[in-house]
């Protein structure tokens, strides 16, 4: 049995914020597989990497949101966590079970959320 980085994706639509958020998951001993600022990028990331959790800003900045990238890593029970400024009654009722991390991020808080090592046999 051997002791992994849990992988992750990101989709986050601020660069500044992107960075700051793979460093803080980097810090944490797992390994950023990829990062999406948009959410067509952000579902194929979602259906077809090798993902173990991933980080989602709820509001992509272009009228659009990120719950089709919720629907598709829940499709392959790949869990996952919201981080917005604005929790809205929306996102809570969409995915009433997922955490809603509130920015600006701080890395206690995804530490409380975040699986940091997986194992495989």
């Amino acid at each position: 049995m051997k002791l992994d980085a849990l992988r992750v994706l990101i989709v986050e639509d601020e660069g500044i914020v992107e960075m700051m958020m793979e460093e803080m998951v980097r810090h944490l001993g797992c390994q950023v597989v990829a990062s999406s600022r948009t959410l067509d990028r952000g579902i194929a990331f979602a259906e077809s990497e090798q993902v173990d959790f991933a980080l989602l800003d709820y509001d992509l900045g272009d009228g659009t949101d990120a719950l089709p990238i919720a629907e598709a890593l829940a499709e392959r029970d790949i869990p996952f966590v919201f981080v917005t400024a604005h929790p809205s009654a929306e996102l809570r009722q969409a995915f009433p079970e997922v955490p809603i991390l509130v920015k600006p991020l701080q890395l206690a808080q995804l530490e409380r959320v975040m699986p940091l090592r997986r194992t495989v046999h």
